[in-house]
């Protein structure tokens, strides 16, 4: 036996022993649901799970359900039905009308089935005082899409490599394109760039940090619990943060996505002083601002302050970082000048040194 078939026939039982010795559930309702229509066999997609109550008690979701020596053995992978949770991506509070709360979280997960992936049933806690009632969310269903065609179902061996005789022609002519086409996209930057610099006007912009700082003022100034719209609040924030970075970092920030932001953050580091910790803060609160924009997720007010400290502590930090490497290159320009200045003549072989 594996472990990983272990590890699910222990969790099992401890969920069977849960469900019959829980209370049972009156004024509670859970469900469950996933955004995707289809996913491939061992892609990663999110399975929200959702509890709704009069707001009296505390909500325990599937991962909370289970002794923690169960949940140290599996390492947060959380088998539940043919899926495969791998770690929770959020949780979230929203307060109803009649001070009823909506408890939700956010699970990544997978699966490795055929054809489609089920759960009959999820169950989800409530905490009221010292007893718990156990309610059970609706199974969930998710069609697995096969990379295979009907018309040849399975599986074949790797064919051997098709032998082809080596031409150089394409190779020559390809790399003479890509010098012409590199020259072309050159000349024209240099030329959009001098025309840029002709029409600066005398009154210099603010730096992007003042910007992006004051920008952020105005978000800490608001009262978090009395906003209409948290969707609104959480893309001007995101705004900030890659406005900021498209100008200071000279990155695609504005058209990137969070991941191809952060790819590119980090490939550029070796060149651009943007400390790896806050390239990693970056990516927690633009991830975290996703899941509210597209999930639908009511972030908790607690949560939503923590974030708004990080995005300003990764914006000082940054900002820090490029003009400590900045005043390094300005002391080595001026030692080097200094050192010129002293000695003209240095780096002029010697008629000694010519014999």
């Amino acid at each position: 036996m594996s472990d990983r078939s272990f590890i699910a026939g222990r969790i099992t039982a401890a969920m069977t022993l849960m469900l019959a010795f829980a209370c049972p559930a009156s004024a509670q309702q859970a469900s469950a649901w996933i955004p995707e229509d289809s996913v491939y066999a061992g892609d990663r997609f999110s399975l929200v799970v959702e509890l709704g109550h009069d707001g009296a008690g505390e909500s325990l979701f599937p991962h909370e359900l289970l002794p923690d020596s169960l949940i140290s053995d599996a390492g947060m992978r959380l088998p539940l039905g043919d899926f495969l949770v791998l770690s929770v991506r959020s949780r979230g509070e929203r307060v109803l009308a009649d001070n009823a709360v909506l408890d939700s979280v956010v699970y990544e997960t997978t699966t490795f089935a055929i054809d489609s992936a089920r759960v009959d049933a999820i169950p989800v806690g409530l905490v009221v005082r010292n007893d718990t009632t156990l309610v059970l969310a609706e199974g969930v269903e998710l069609r697995v899409a096969s990379l295979l065609t009907e018309a040849d179902p399975q599986l074949r061996d790797i064919t051997e490599l098709a032998q082809f005789p080596r031409s150089w022609w394409p190779w020559i002519v390809s790399v003479l394109l890509g010098l012409i086409a590199s020259w072309l996209i050159w000349r024209h930057y240099r030329s959009r760039r001098d025309d840029v610099a002709d029409n600066i006007p005398s009154t210099p912009p603010p730096p992007p940090v003042e910007v992006a700082l004051e920008r952020l003022a105005e978000l800490e100034a608001m009262d978090l619990r009395s906003i209409p719209d948290i969707k609104a609040w959480y893309v001007e924030l995101t705004s900030i943060l890659r406005t900021y970075f498209a100008e200071r970092a000279d990155v695609h920030a504005l058209e990137a996505t969070t991941g191809e932001l952060i790819e590119e953050l980090t490939r550029l580091r070796a060149g651009r002083p943007v400390p790896p910790e806050w390239i990693a803060a970056l990516h927690d609160v633009l991830q975290e601002a996703d899941l509210v924009k597209f999930a639908d997720i009511r972030p908790v007010v607690d949560k939503t302050r923590l974030l708004l400290r990080s995005s300003r502590e990764t914006i000082e930090h940054t900002e820090r970082a490029y003009r400590q490497a900045e005043e390094e290159a300005r002391r080595r320009a001026i030692e080097e000048a200094a050192r010129k200045a002293v000695d003209p003549e240095e780096g002029t072989p010697t008629p000694h040194d010519q014999n």
